[in-house]
């Protein structure tokens, strides 16, 4: 719903849809007095307070609520001739005289330069979801990733493109040139991927699934209606038309299951092993593989939520969603029932900007992992009945954060550098243990925005600042250290560490035998990392007749012990 609008001449003016105007008059219009306006548009923020124009060579980030001095920074070398901030991803973009597009963050800050072009650059435009963007200059529609490299270039005979426009569910757009011809292009060829099952589109109305493992295996999939959006994981096959809902088993591609949408713009899919979810950008609507709509989850009332794929994650137990007006603030739902889970939401200091859910275990071992704007990594139960503890920082310097799809693996990239936590949950056992467990590995050549692709079984696969797609290894001793402790193999666990001789799964082994309760794994691993003195205790410990006083004593060496005053 339209809260509002600016008008621009020389002046910006912010009007409520009452016709009047939002600002107070003295500050309606933001432009510096001394100078006449001169640059292209202006765009609001997703929350509608803040809004960025341009002025000459400028751009300015004003707030709509208070009278501070707005943010100034120097884009282009020329007039700024355009300029657009993505709702999803809170980035900017800006096209200028001087043939070139700058990507921005919310603070001014460049992430991004393109080459320079032939002619200046006339419009940009972001789509919906913030996954790309748009960008027109002289007969040139170039289409680019959020990251700033491009896509595709197609090449017109339109003249300049003046203005950009993207349907709702970022997949078609129009244009209009200098010429007075109005142009509409949409996307095709995007891809998907799980496993060795490639998913490419072809035409508008249809998919190919592509068989990497074996030549030749191909399968055409054809829908009745536009395909807007789809997406592969856990051998099911999502697919969402303007009308209709497909699901696809990997067993058999030629029966799809099929619901009605009612023309709802789906903008997000996300899946999980036994359920999915797919959203308007208002709504989440949850389905299970046998087309069953299970619920329909909607922010509690007078809240709105920031559904995109960094704040929304889902499990198969539990959706989590970052409020948009109080964006240090989870919401949890149960998606069988869309009623809260847990105590309802976990409540940070800071703004979130992403979270993720780990996807094995019951829904006691749920763990839920999210980034702050400083950078600084967390986890916190989404059930913590009985628990003091509920939120623990794991980690800094990161930029983006996703868990395995078999194990409970966590991995992040920043600063250059891969880091991987091979058991989180150890935060809430032995903090010492938690970071002796961590592993880096550095990886050369990420540039400022790579993007944390997927992290499946021990591969993990990046992309690049400049497009290219990159996969690195993780050691494949810590996911079975994983599978065996889940087994409740404790002599097999211990022969593995000692044949790989690390420091980091002895760590892992000790905090999770340890939260397991199997003292004597335990000792064992507390020996071996020489912390003699837990090593003792826990010998103390298992020789312990009283349970209540074992139980104690477990709870000290896990940290849990709690000081209570009369």
């Amino acid at each position: 719903m339209i809260s509002g609008i600016t008008i621009s001449g020389g002046w910006h003016m912010v009007y409520r849809r009452q016709q009047c105007l939002r600002m107070p008059p003295h500050i309606a219009g933001f432009c510096d007095a001394a100078l006449p306006r001169r640059g292209g548009g202006c765009s609001f923020d997703s929350t509608s307070n803040y809004v960025l124009y341009p002025n000459y060579d400028h751009c300015y980030i004003r707030s709509l609520k208070s009278q501070a001095t707005p943010l100034k920074w120097k884009a282009h070398d020329g007039i700024v001739l355009c300029c657009d901030w993505s709702k999803a991803s809170e980035y900017m973009v800006t096209g200028g005289e001087d043939c070139k597009f700058k990507l921005w963050d919310s603070f001014g800050r460049n992430l991004f330069i393109s080459i320079s072009h032939d002619y200046p650059i006339s419009s940009v435009a972001w789509s919906p979801d913030g996954q790309c963007f748009v960008v027109g200059t002289y007969n040139i529609l170039l289409l680019c990733d959020k990251a700033g490299w491009s896509h595709s270039l197609e090449k017109l005979s339109t003249g300049s493109l003046l203005s950009l426009c993207w349907f709702d569910d970022s997949t078609q757009l129009v244009g209009g040139s200098g010429s007075g011809q109005v142009i509409h292009a949409q996307i095709i060829e995007s891809t998907e991927t799980c496993g060795s099952v490639e998913v490419v589109q072809i035409k508008r109305n249809l998919l190919e699934v592509r068989d990497l493992s074996v030549e030749l295996a191909r399968e055409q999939l054809e829908t009745r209606d536009r395909i807007s959006r789809f997406a592969i994981a856990y051998d099911q096959l999502v697919v969402v038309t303007t009308q209709q809902l497909y699901i696809y088993s990997s067993k058999n591609w030629n029966t799809p299951i099929i619901c009605e949408l009612k023309e709802k713009a789906i903008k997000l899919i996300l899946q999980a092993s036994k359920v999915f979810l797919v959203s308007d950008g208002q709504t989440l609507f949850v389905f299970s593989y046998e087309g069953r709509n299970l619920s329909e989850i909607k922010m509690p009332k007078g809240k709105s939520s920031l559904i995109n794929s960094k704040t929304t994650s889902l499990s198969n137990d539990t959706v989590a969603l970052v409020d948009r007006d109080e964006t240090s603030t989870i919401y949890l739902f149960d998606p069988a029932s869309g009623k809260p889970q847990g105590d309802g939401k976990i409540t940070h200091e800071h703004e979130i900007m992403e979270l993720t859910l780990c996807q094995c275990g019951p829904i006691a071992e749920r763990m839920l992992a999210f980034r702050d704007s400083d950078g600084s990594v967390f986890v916190a139960k989404v059930k913590a009945l009985g628990v003091n503890q509920k939120i623990a920082k794991i980690g800094s310097s990161v930029e983006q954060l996703i868990f395995n799809d078999i194990t409970n693996m966590l991995v992040g990239v920043g600063d250059s550098r891969i880091v991987i936590w091979p058991a989180v949950e150890i935060a809430f056992v032995d903090r010492s243990l938690l970071e002796r467990s961590v592993m880096e590995k550095p990886v050369s050549g990420l540039g400022k925005f790579p993007v944390l692709r997927s992290f499946t079984g021990s591969t993990i696969t990046l992309r690049r600042s400049d497009g290219s797609v990159i996969t690195t290894i993780v050691p494949p001793f810590a996911s079975s250290l994983l599978r065996y402790v889940s087994q409740s193999k404790w002599d097999q666990a211990i022969r593995l560490c000692r044949q790989v001789k690390n420091d980091a799964i002895w760590a892992v082994l000790a905090g999770l035998s340890t939260a397991a309760k199997h003292l004597y794994t335990s000792e064992i691993a507390y020996g071996v990392l020489e912390e003699i003195e837990k090593a003792a205790m826990l010998s103390k410990t298992r020789n312990q007749a009283n349970r209540e006083v074992s139980s104690a004593k477990t709870a000290l060496l896990a940290g849990k012990a709690s000081r209570k005053t009369a």
